[in-house]
């Protein structure tokens, strides 16, 4: 199955053919838990591959794990570490959950060290309200780690949006930005984001 996209297609698993479906969510959260219910009963679901949102896999994760068997699901860009519950010492099961990115664990600590090691004194920290399993924990994650590594950082900004005039980041006295969200989840100048799209604004 391919929760997100991609052509359909059939092919062979010894005698028995395997077909792919999309069932495309739009990073709509309702939707994909509607998706992630009605595989949840279906009988002849062997895989998801989806949904390409932490926030869109946390709403249809227990679907697939609550199926009878539990429903295999590759996460392809999800990275909040905390989407399921992973078992404890005494419970004999694996979740059948595999991730091909590293967690955002993995990603605050780099940005944290990097920005530590640029030399820091202040940050513009910026969530992403699209995804916002992924970027509210990544956010909070990463501030967590730059303390450890730059106590003496302060955070002058915390915001849900990149619009400040230029003048502002200027005033305030911002030397780095970190934007939590889509393909920008790393530390930036305030000069870098006259880069930015104006759809990432």
């Amino acid at each position: 199955m391919n929760a997100t996209a991609g052509g359909e297609f059939k092919s062979k698993l010894g005698d028995v053919t395997v077909t792919t479906e999309k069932m495309p969510d739009g990073g709509d959260p309702e939707r994909a838990g509607s998706n992630g219910e009605e595989l949840q009963h279906r009988r002849d679901a062997l895989m998801v591959v989806g949904h390409g949102s932490s926030t869109s896999s946390k709403r249809a994760l227990p679907h697939y794990l609550q199926a009878d068997p539990p429903i295999p699901v590759i996460l392809t860009t999800e990275t909040n570490p905390a989407l399921y519950t992973p078992p404890t010492r005494d419970e004999d099961r694996v979740p059948p959950v595999f991730r091909l990115f590293p967690t955002d664990d993995n990603q605050a600590e780099v940005a944290a060290n990097f920005i530590a090691k640029e030399g820091a004194k202040s940050v513009w920290v910026v969530e992403d309200t699209s995804n916002p399993t992924y970027s509210e924990y990544l956010a909070r994650t990463f501030l967590k780690d730059v303390y450890e590594v730059q106590p003496s950082l302060k955070v002058l900004l915390w915001s849900t949006s990149l619009n400040l005039p230029p003048y502002a980041v200027d005033k305030l006295g911002i030397d780095w930005v970190f934007f939590a969200g889509n393909w920008l989840c790393l530390p930036k100048t305030p000069s870098d984001l006259s880069k930015v799209p104006p759809s990432r604004m």
